[in-house]
């Protein structure tokens, strides 16, 4: 046997309380009537009492409620084999984590608003196949393609600059990782989210992105941040400062509109503002659910056959038949 919702175990808690319950009260009924009534006539009006009838019903209560929170628990035994197929669109999502991405021109901060951008897109995914490429001055696969999304987030959670061994934006080399991502899949159709704020120092993105289009990747660009910029905060010996260069002036990070732009038209892809709401809330319907779901793999699981219907029967008719023994005439306690 398994349970389906051992969340539920909590409830449990309720048969020793009914129980307190029924042993205190039944010390305040003695009580009162022994106030109220000479010991020598409580025998005498107590006649028809029954403890052996009072000890059943709470017995059969207690038993019953047992077997309906049993029921919650969902019991199950015995199954069948289901062969599930999975199907959805790949998606391999490059998401900047230069230094860059902590300016806090939105807010929480760049770096902070994309991967919550991101969250919400995985809230949308319906059988997609998710990956992760992290880059700065350089690129890595940090979560290949997957279905499963929560070990996506955590890989998403987890990015920081500190993480990056090279410093800078190296957007072209983020394209060429996913492009490798993508080689030895099968998938009609490949999407590629680029995640930055467009500053980049080492490469031709642009030119690099034509042969990601080429390959057939579509490509959709989120940019982060404002065209005015902002300083970038980061933390030395325990204090925030600001990023200066290598001559001791502080930088200032500014989104390269123009760049990200030229490489969404470069593949034939979509440009969205980070700020967007709107654009973003139905980026999944505009750019992914429409395209043609891949059939990645086929798969057996076991199909376990709820029983939760038997406990549930038995809790029921314990807790009626409780309801049914008739009280004797006379004075209970």
């Amino acid at each position: 046997m398994r349970f389906e919702n051992l969340h539920y175990l909590y409830t449990f808690c309720l048969i020793p309380i009914l129980l307190i319950f029924y042993i205190w009260s039944n010390k305040i009924r003695q009580r009162d009537l022994a106030r109220l009534i000479d010991s020598s006539l409580l025998s005498q009006l107590l006649n028809n009492y029954n403890p052996t009838e009072k000890r059943l019903k709470i017995g059969l209560l207690l038993t019953g409620v047992s077997f309906v929170l049993v029921a919650l628990l969902g019991p199950q035994w015995g199954f069948r084999w289901e062969t599930v197929t999975h199907r959805g669109v790949d998606v391999i999502i490059a998401m900047d984590a230069s230094k860059s991405m902590l300016a806090e021109d939105v807010k929480p901060s760049r770096l902070q608003r994309g991967k919550l951008i991101i969250q919400d897109m995985v809230d949308q995914l319906q059988g997609d196949r998710v990956g992760l490429i992290t880059f700065a001055g350089t690129s890595f696969l940090q979560v290949p393609l997957t279905v499963d999304y929560n070990a996506f987030m955590q890989g998403v959670e987890s990015l920081n600059p500190e993480i990056m061994p090279q410093g800078g934006t190296a957007i072209g080399e983020a394209i060429e990782g996913a492009m490798r991502a993508f080689e030895n899949v099968a998938a009609e159709n490949k999407v590629l989210i680029l995640i930055t704020d467009g500053e980049n120092h080492l490469s031709d993105p642009v030119k690099i992105v034509r042969d990601a289009a080429e390959a057939g990747i579509q490509v959709l660009v989120i940019g982060m941040g404002t065209t005015s910029g902002e300083l970038i905060p980061v933390v030395e010996d325990g204090h925030r400062q600001f990023l200066k260069d290598e001559n001791g002036n502080v930088v200032k990070s500014n989104l390269d509109e123009s760049l990200l732009k030229d490489i969404a038209l470069s593949a034939s892809g979509a440009y969205i503002s980070g700020s967007d709401i709107a654009s973003l809330e139905s980026m999944y319907n505009q750019f992914i659910d429409k395209l043609k779901k891949n059939e990645y793999t086929t798969t057996r699981k076991k199909n376990y056959h709820q029983r939760y219907q038997i406990f549930l029967l038995i809790g029921i008719t314990l807790i009626c038949a409780e309801m049914l023994i008739g009280k004797k005439k006379g004075v209970q306690s």
